[in-house]
């Protein structure tokens, strides 16, 4: 009886220690994919047929990929972007194979990723707040909002919020809701006017110079069946999230995950993309973000150190966390210095993620 009581004991200590163990924090958590935006002084016409010189002349995004970094699953169907910039406008261009057309929605802010579509998000300086979504199916029906913050952070978005003087163009290589014939897929080009990113983006409009913006691209993709002769969502069937530069979940509102397009006006070819150097020190603070939120799930309280929460960082010279977090009543702040040689950068989360650098 001993015997078994020592060994339920030693077991449990096991038990114990395998979920007391520390997780190791990596300055390389955000890793995202980077394009060049380039300059343009030739007038574009939004329609839809990318015929101009300006679009010849300038590069696809890589294939769009599952939205999870961790599938690897292959895209059903093909999807890129190419981005230009002029003194007015942003303009994108989406490219999508498509062999069932399908749309339904025409009144402007429905919900439209409940059907096939485009999206845009845009957060400008890169904080984690205040960050903008656009929405478009193939009919053109089009959903702006502005979040304030992300939804994992009670973030309530605002849908009265349009971008005036929106312009964009549709073309469609098939035919639209029709089940009897196979289509080639769909077009779509829109141009934002910087004026629409005034209030909230904290940022140059136009940009500077290798100005760099947090931007990514997601491709809802439901696949169909047909009923009484008409398309219908499939629900035995997954969605297709598809996106430019994957996130570390299966949520397009995580903005620590965006891509980076940098504006430039010099020439195809001269201009290099400039890494963005406070990467790691933004890696380690939203990792700090996501444990805290763990850690409140468990406690219903934020740690108030490395050591309370149960983590620790792998040693990298240009990187010095604080032990401890700042507390207040609503929650914490967690401190990062980023060292290069001389210089010393402070960056700075919360328990809403807002990234900040002092």
């Amino acid at each position: 009886m001993r015997k078994i009581a020592a060994i339920i004991i030693v077991f449990l200590a096991f038990q114990q220690c395998k979920s007391d163990k520390t997780e190791v924090l990596t300055s390389n958590y955000i890793d995202p994919k980077y394009y060049l935006c380039h300059y343009t002084s030739s007038p574009l016409s939004v329609d839809g047929v990318l015929n101009e010189a300006a679009w010849d002349s300038v590069p696809w995004t890589d294939e769009f990929v599952d939205i999870f970094m961790e599938n690897k699953l292959p895209p059903v169907y093909k999807t890129r972007v190419k981005m230009l910039w002029d003194d007015t406008y942003c303009y994108f261009a989406a490219v999508m194979e498509e062999p069932d057309m399908m749309a339904k929605f025409t009144k402007r802010d429905t919900v439209i990723c409940l059907e096939n579509d485009f999206e845009i998000f845009i957060d400008p300086n890169g904080d984690n707040h205040e960050y903008y979504e656009f929405e478009m199916n193939a009919l053109g029906t089009v959903w702006d909002l502005i979040l304030p913050k992300a939804y994992r952070d009670q973030g309530i978005p605002d849908n009265s919020w349009n971008i005036d003087g929106l312009v964009s163009g549709i073309k469609i290589n098939g035919t639209l809701n029709d089940p009897s014939d196979r289509d080639s897929g769909w077009v779509t080009e829109i141009a934002i006017p910087w004026s629409a990113f005034k209030e909230y983006s904290h940022m140059s409009l136009p940009p500077v110079e290798s100005e760099q913006w947090r931007i990514n691209f997601l491709r809802v993709e439901y696949l169909p069946k047909i009923v009484n002769g008409k398309y219908e969502k499939d629900e035995t069937k997954p969605t297709n999230n598809l996106v430019w530069t994957p996130h570390h979940s299966s949520n397009m509102h995580d903005p620590e995950s965006f891509g980076i397009v940098q504006f430039t006006k010099n020439g195809f070819g001269a201009a290099k993309v400039n890494v963005d150097a406070s990467l790691p020190a933004r890696g380690i603070l939203m990792q700090i973000y996501y444990a805290q939120k763990k850690y409140f799930t468990k406690n219903k309280k934020w740690a108030s150190s490395l050591k309370e929460l149960g983590v620790s960082v792998n040693q990298d010279p240009k990187i010095k966390v604080a032990e401890t977090f700042e507390m207040s009543k609503e929650g914490f702040v967690a401190r990062v210095d980023l060292i290069d040689g001389e210089n010393k950068t402070i960056w700075h989360t919360n328990e809403f993620s807002k990234l900040w650098k002092e």
